[in-house]
Order: C-alpha cells, then structure tokens, then sequence
C-alpha cells in the first residue's frame, strides 16, 4: 500500500490573507457538490455478491467496496460529517449512521486485522466524530477501542514516535498526525489525561523529528534517514493536530512558533496557517470525496481537500 499524494490540508488557506478558490464556492455550491457526489457514488445494495448495505462505490464501475477501501471508506464517511457539521440537516446524520454500518459490513468491529495504522486512526477520527454528530455511545466505545489497540501496537515508547504499519520499518507523518488528532478527539469527549499525554508524545516527535523550522513536515523517517517533502494530507493534520492541542492546553507557544516558522514556506498552501479558533479547525481528509470535500467545508475562513494513497 503505497501513499501517493492527491493529497488535502483540511487546515490551511485563507486565514492569512492568501485567496483561495474555495472562497469563490457559494452555499449552493457546496449542497450541489455534496449532493451530486452522493447521487453518483452512494448505494445500496441488497443482492449477492455484495453485502446488503449503504456505501459509496468505489468507482462508477463497481457497485460496493472491498475491504481494500478500508481508509477511502473512512474518508468518505468525514465528507458526509462536513456536510453535517455546515448544514446540521438530519439527512446527512442518517447518511453517516447507514455509511458507518455499511463500513461494518465489509470490515467487521475488529479492525486490527489492517496493518497500516494510518487507516486505523483515519476510522478513528471518522467514528469519534459520529459519537459528536449523532451522540451514540456506540461510537465512542468502537473509537476508543480502536485507538487502543493502535497505539499500543504502534507507538514506540523508547526512541518515541509511532510506527506506519505493523512492519515496524518506518514512523511516517501520516500516523503521528492523525494519532495526535485521534487521541485529542478522545480527551475531548472525556477519556482522560492520559490521551492529551499521547496526543502530545505523537505531535512532540513529530516536531522534533520531521518538522523544519520552514514548515515543511517530512514525510517519514526509516533507518535514521529522514525522507519525502512536503505532502498536503501531512501538513494539514500535523496543524490540526497543533490546534487542537492548543485548544487542549491554553498553551499556544509552540504552535505561535510553527505559525511564524511555517510563513517562510514558499508553497502557498503552507504559508496559510490559520488563526481561527482550533474548534473550527478541519481535521483531515478525504480520499475521492476530497475535491467535494473543498467546496462543503464550514464558511469559515479554513478550506479541506484530499487524501489520497
């Protein structure tokens, strides 16, 4: 399983002043994307081979997905939650409950079965935020469990820093961020102060060990080489996660610093580093949907995109 980069910063744009083109989408234009997104890819299926179920098919050609689409899956499901979170219209809650069972049908309640601990925690987020849209304990309980098993298989907790997959060969941007999100979600919804304590493990090593002070986030580091540029999906949930720590702790030195730093970027999406309450802040990213993802966020001066392997 291989990332490549499609990629999104569900954090970054138009808060400092750059323009952005998701500030051109009208309301009417995010319920058009939202909708015609849904009316092309979102099904039910009720006949053999596929399980009966809600999905979004992972192509026009294929009618339900595997469990190959397990981070896609997940993605998709934070769509629907941005559109909810925009709109509050009790639709898209549904949509979310009916995407979130038909992602059980595929991939069942144990998921540790996936290798890769960036999937793991991009379900993670995708669940915790429906416990937060719907209120269903359910989904905090899969989440937390989830988030568990993960950090306990993934997190290194001698030379610190979580590891990408059960391999073990790399500690990559695209778990660390994400953890830190995962577990400050989780401390959000009251699950102690040992979470805030992995959230800020996983965002430390991130700044100590794949951030420059000129913003760019690295991709990986494997055998004490550090590795890959700057990737939207990595630099946009390593500032998630930098807000919603802020948000977590009062504390806004760290992040004031990586503010400053991160304007010395030369890319325009780095140097776009919100001031905007971290409460507002996107969290991450979204596969396909990503581009449906830009236009249906929140108006708020923040923009999403995609993630994509």
């Amino acid at each position: 399983m291989n990332k490549c980069c499609l990629a999104c910063l569900g954090v970054l744009t138009l808060a400092a002043g750059l323009s952005a083109p998701v500030a051109a989408y009208t309301r009417q234009d995010q319920d058009a994307a939202i909708e015609s997104y849904l009316s092309a890819f979102y099904t039910v299926t009720n006949e053999a081979p596929a399980p009966a179920g809600n999905f979004v098919k992972n192509d026009t050609t294929r009618d339900y997905p595997t469990s190959s689409s397990f981070w896609r899956n997940a993605e998709e499901m934070e769509m629907v939650e941005d559109a909810y979170d925009r709109t509050h219209n009790d639709k898209y809650k549904t949509t979310i409950v009916s995407l979130y069972n038909g992602f059980v049908k595929v991939n069942g309640t144990n998921w540790l079965g996936n290798n890769y601990n960036d999937d793991l925690m991009w379900i993670t987020m995708a669940t915790l935020r429906a416990y937060q849209i719907t209120g269903d304990k359910t989904y905090y309980t899969q989440a937390k469990w989830c988030f568990d098993n993960t950090w306990s298989r993934a997190y290194d907790p001698i030379g610190g820093g979580v590891w990408w997959s059960t391999d073990k060969s790399s500690k990559n941007a695209c778990i660390a961020g994400p953890a830190a999100i995962a577990a400050l979600l989780i401390y959000q919804c009251g699950g102690g102060s040992q979470y805030l304590d992995d959230a800020k493990a996983a965002f430390n090593w991130e700044v100590k060990t794949l951030y420059e002070p000129t913003g760019l986030v690295h991709d990986n580091i494997s055998a004490g080489v550090v590795s890959g540029g700057a990737t939207t999906y990595n630099q946009g949930t390593f500032i998630g996660a930098a807000y919603l720590l802020d948000a977590a702790t009062g504390n806004r030195e760290t992040t004031e610093a990586i503010r400053i730093n991160s304007s010395t970027m030369s890319t325009p999406w780095a140097t776009a580093i919100p001031t905007t309450p971290a409460s507002k802040v996107s969290l991450s990213d979204g596969a396909a949907s990503g581009r449906v993802r830009r236009i249906t966020m929140k108006s708020w001066p923040g923009s999403g995109g995609t993630h994509k392997r």
